[in-house]
């Protein structure tokens, strides 16, 4: 039987988080976006709410950071959160925000 060091089970789970972290950040990006675009905001309005989005999204992330390695930014983590971005566009996207 294979037995992980602490080391590679840490990483595993900074990588797990991450990635999860990515997919959420882009829920709530797309989420935005599809409110925004069916309730035609005025302008003032959606740049208001899109600074708020952007907030959000940053202690969003910034939480999932925290908890994954009490937030060190490491290559693994941040690759997990592009790759989590990269995976909800191209399997779940289609699912919830149907074209």
């Amino acid at each position: 039987m294979i037995t992980l060091t602490e080391l590679i089970r840490a990483q595993l789970y900074e990588t797990a988080v991450m990635l999860v972290s990515g997919m959420a950040f882009m829920i709530l990006f797309e989420l935005f976006s599809f409110i925004k675009h069916k309730s035609g905001m005025k302008k003032t309005i959606a740049a208001i709410s899109e600074l708020m989005l952007w907030i959000f999204a940053g202690l969003l992330t910034c939480a999932f950071l925290y908890r994954a390695s009490f937030g060190a930014i490491s290559f693994h983590a941040a690759a997990a959160f592009i790759l989590g971005m990269f995976l909800w566009r191209k399997t779940l996207y289609g699912i919830l925000f149907p074209k």
